[in-house]
């Protein structure tokens, strides 16, 4: 016997075997974005080290973070190259860090 799924799900693209393929691209799009917001926030906080700072009742360390983005289980997860990430938000906090300096004097 056939699964009947709602019809909200519909709007979700399948691939051939008529699984739903949009969906978990858009959760993991949203997880890795999520982690990179984190690990900005962590970084401006703390720098770079492994001493957390407590978000939403988690504890954060860009340390911990930058670890799970170049790790195998990063890899599992999406076909985004993590170490890519780290590399470009590295980028932008200098800028950052360069344009804050610019601006004091």
């Amino acid at each position: 016997m056939a699964t009947v799924l709602p019809k909200e799900l519909d709007r979700f693209e399948r691939n051939a075997d008529g699984s739903i393929v949009k969906a978990y691209e858009n959760l993991a799009n949203a997880v890795v974005h999520m982690a990179c917001e984190d690990y900005m926030r962590a970084w401006k906080r703390k720098g770079n080290t492994w001493d957390p700072i407590r978000e939403s009742g988690f504890m954060i360390s860009a340390k911990g973070l930058e670890k799970w983005f170049r790790s195998k289980a990063f890899t599992r997860f999406t076909a985004v190259d993590g170490a890519y990430i780290v590399e470009k938000m590295q980028d932008i906090l200098e800028e950052e860090k360069y344009n804050r300096k610019e601006v004091k004097g």
